[in-house]
């Protein structure tokens, strides 16, 4: 006789999203544990709106890339409205949003196949003073690459953390080439 057990863990909302992010920047980025420390903070500051991954040809033009947005103001209109905490989809493997897996697989393919190179970012509110948080985090001002001709791509939302999006995309260059 087989059992089959289907269940949900509930997180705070904060929590959940942070866990999301944070497996993303680590599988994506390939970070050092400094700079895994750096983006951690600046989480749980909500001073993050936005870390991309970028995969970058040899004349550094952007070839393929991974955004991850929060929509911090949402997010505090979720807990307000009595999402404070929040069920994870019983198909969310341990608290993890599967999307994110699948979208990284596609990203480490066309790097591996076009020979791109990583690169990452974080962006902030444009009303915070970039400065002096990238100082507290002990972050380094970098450039946005151009991209080679301009990115197609789709976006995924994480329901039920609505303030969170991923978006893949690849230059339109390469849209046409199947990556499996």
């Amino acid at each position: 006789m087989a059992i089959s057990v289907n269940g949900t863990a509930t997180y705070a909302r904060f929590d959940l999203l942070k866990m999301q992010v944070m497996d993303f920047f680590r599988k994506a980025a390939n970070p050092s544990t400094s700079d895994q420390s750096s983006v951690s903070k600046g989480l749980d500051e909500k001073y993050i709106e936005k870390i991309t991954v970028s995969g970058l040809n040899s004349s550094g033009q952007k070839c393929a890339e991974l955004r991850m947005c929060i929509d911090w103001r949402l997010h505090s209109v979720s807990v307000q409205a009595g999402g404070g905490r929040i069920q994870a989809p019983s198909y969310w493997t341990g608290g993890f949003n599967p999307s994110i897996d699948d979208a990284i697989g596609f990203f480490q393919k066309v790097c591996a196949n076009e020979g791109l190179t990583r690169k990452w970012l974080v962006y902030y509110s444009s009303k915070s003073d970039g400065s002096r948080i990238n100082s507290e985090l002990g972050l380094v001002p970098s450039s946005e690459a151009p991209w080679v001709a301009g990115p197609v791509g789709g976006k995924v939302r994480f329901d039920p953390l609505t303030e969170i999006t991923l978006e893949s995309l690849v230059d339109s260059t390469i849209a046409d080439k199947k990556y499996r």
